[in-house]
């Protein structure tokens, strides 16, 4: 391919070539991604001279296929103020025209099948009160997954489904991040989640899957609740211990420190401390 054959012209220059893994396949991934990523692996296992990954599972994902000399551990950094100030929930609801006292989940970000939407409003289904409410909220890249998604939720008014043409605004970022009282994803298969660090940066407890290294950030009792991957009864445990809990406060303030240990400027300086090394280049 073209990205082969470039990457192979910076190699031969002299040039240093590092990669990151993001995840262990693309999202919605078919039978040729699959096959393509296997290759473009090995690529970068001769080629490159670091990999960089987020965590500890990634750490063994990587083990896999890359020599463990030439991966690096580096947290996901926070997105803390990325998208401006939080904005208050009173007034982002307001703003949106949503209930200012129920509690409500969000799931905020791409509206695709990997996100696994329609576990989320199966286990959602499932849950009893009035006061509940689940808002969907994001770009659309499937109309035909979003109308299959409007005909799972037709039947419960409590389910609200934004979907953009492209993608949220990034000036309306913040206050969609201002309405829910948790945020709450499906992913069917995931090792990292930028999604899950964006809600913990605005501080919103997290529900998640136990997959991948979602467990490093999504800690029970601290800044969410965590639940069986793919499976609905666990999920929708999850929802409801999150609607019932006491803790919700504490979990808010517990992301704002767990995401001030990732903040930009920490992360950057690890980040220039590996190049730098690289590069056999004192920054001291």
């Amino acid at each position: 391919s073209q990205l082969i054959s470039d990457i192979t012209r910076l190699k031969q220059a002299g040039a240093k070539l590092v990669w990151t893994l993001h995840n262990r396949l693309p999202h919605d991934a078919t039978a040729e991604a699959i096959e393509i990523a296997g290759r473009m692996h090995r690529f970068v296992a001769e080629q490159f001279d670091l990999v960089f990954v987020m965590g500890e599972e990634a750490r063994q994902e990587a083990s896999k296929h890359f020599d463990l000399s030439k991966i690096r551990l580096v947290p996901h950094t926070s997105y803390q103020y990325v998208y401006g100030a939080p904005v208050p929930r009173n007034q982002a609801r307001e703003r949106l025209k949503l209930p200012a006292d129920d509690f409500i989940f969000e799931t905020l970000g791409t509206i695709r099948p990997y996100k696994g939407l329609e576990l989320i409003v199966e286990a959602f289904k499932g849950l009893e009160g009035n006061n509940l409410r689940l808002l969907i909220a994001g770009g659309v890249k499937s109309p035909e997954y979003l109308e299959q998604l409007r005909q799972l939720t037709s039947s419960d008014e409590r389910i609200l489904i934004h979907g953009a043409e492209k993608r949220i605004p990034a000036e309306d970022m913040a206050l969609w991040l201002g309405v829910p009282d948790a945020a709450v994803f499906g992913f069917k298969n995931i090792l990292t989640s930028g999604s899950a660090i964006l809600a913990l940066s605005y501080g919103l407890p997290v529900i998640a899957p136990k997959s991948g290294d979602i467990p490093a950030v999504v800690v029970p009792e601290q800044t969410g609740f965590l639940y069986e991957q793919n499976n609905v009864d666990s999920l929708r445990e999850a929802m409801q211990k999150a609607a019932e809990s006491q803790i919700l406060d504490h979990m808010r303030f517990m992301a704002g420190v767990f995401m001030e240990r990732v903040s930009p400027e920490i992360i950057t300086a690890q980040t220039e401390e590996i190049y730098a090394h690289l590069l056999g280049i004192d920054i001291d």
